[in-house]
Formats: C-alpha cells, sequence, structure tokens
C-alpha cells in the first residue's frame, strides 16, 4: 500500500502546501475504490487457486480469472473516459484539476488487474510467495525512484507516469516468471 501512495508522498515533499496535493489526493481516493474492486475478485477467486487439480481446472480458471479481472479494468476505463463534465456534477467546478488527475492514474492502473492472475498462482497455488515480493520490491523502487526523479521536472503528470512504469515492469517480472513456473509444471 506504501508504494501505491508513493507518488502523493513525494509529490506533498516536493510541492508542499499547494492545491495541487489536494487534487491528487481526491483522485487518488477514487482510485483506491476502484483498487479495493481488485481485492474482493481476488478473494473471490483465491479459493480456487488453492485447489487446482489438473491442466483442465488450471486452464478453465485462468479464463474465470481473467474475465472477472476484467471488470475492475472496465471500471479503470470507464473512470478514464468519463468526460469532465461527470466530475463538475460530482464535484463543482472547483475541482476541474481533480478530474484530470483522475482520468491519468485511471490509465495508469489499468494494467494492475490483470496481474492480479499471477499473483494469486504464486500464492495459492504454487506458494512462492518469493515472487510477490520481488515484484512488490520491482513496484516500490520503480514508483519510487521515478518519482523522485520525475516530479521536479513534470509536476503531477509524474504520479500516474510512475504508477504504470510500476504497474508494468513488475507485471512484465510476474508475467515472466508466471509462464516460466508453468513451463515447469504439470499445468
Amino acid at each position: 500500500n506504501l508504494g501505491t501512495r508513493m507518488d502523493l508522498f513525494l509529490l506533498s515533499f516536493y510541492f508542499p502546501k499547494t492545491d495541487i496535493l489536494g487534487y491528487y489526493g481526491l483522485s487518488t481516493k477514487i482510485i483506491l475504490t476502484l483498487f479495493a474492486a481488485v481485492a474482493s475478485v481476488t478473494q473471490v477467486l483465491s479459493p480456487d487457486f488453492s485447489n487446482l487439480k489438473n491442466k483442465i481446472e488450471f486452464k478453465n480458471l485462468i479464463k474465470k480469472s481473467f474475465i472477472y479481472l476484467l471488470i475492475p479494468t472496465a471500471l479503470f476505463f470507464i473512470l478514464f473516459i468519463t468526460p469532465r463534465e461527470v466530475f463538475q456534477i460530482a464535484f463543482t467546478e472547483n475541482f476541474d484539476k481533480a478530474s484530470e488527475i483522475t482520468h491519468l492514474l485511471a490509465l495508469a492502473y489499468l494494467v494492475y488487474p490483470i496481474t492480479n492472475i499471477p499473483y494469486l498462482f504464486f500464492l495459492y497455488t504454487v506458494k512462492k510467495p518469493t515472487y510477490l515480493l520481488a515484484a512488490n520490491l520491482i513496484f516500490f523502487l520503480t514508483i519510487s525512484f521515478s518519482c523522485i526523479l520525475l516530479i521536479p521536472k513534470f509536476n503531477f503528470y509524474a504520479g500516474p507516469l510512475s504508477v504504470f512504469f510500476s504497474f508494468f515492469l513488475s507485471g512484465i517480472y510476474l508475467f515472466y516468471n508466471f509462464i516460466k513456473v508453468l513451463k515447469s509444471r504439470i499445468y
């Protein structure tokens, strides 16, 4: 959770006492609401990942998981394409900057739900949490260093960019190892 808030922490370090922090904070609360939807879906799927018995069950579960996780992915996409006027109705024109930030963060989080498939696999099926620790470390270091390097140059735009790169890099690591472990198993 610290990693998903690192962008906000570092923005407050570089730009203390600015209104952009309030807008960015509101935007992250909206995003973290959808983030919780992903957690709900993974809680539904996790018992199935613990009880896999054969290749057919595994393939069916991967399809089911992908479809279930498309729901929060679709919600992030809908949030991304939501017109500014909808945000103005909900939050008034005073929070216009929050809608721009929310759009960018929604786009950055778009890849997150699908990366939970290897998370579930490593945690519940093969019971190898070291892959998850490494992926979380990649995420944390990427978001931390990219925010440190990019925020002074690109202001709040650096936050969503850093989030996207962090999910992308940790996702590549997870899927690479997911495929590698799959090749060495019966399913």
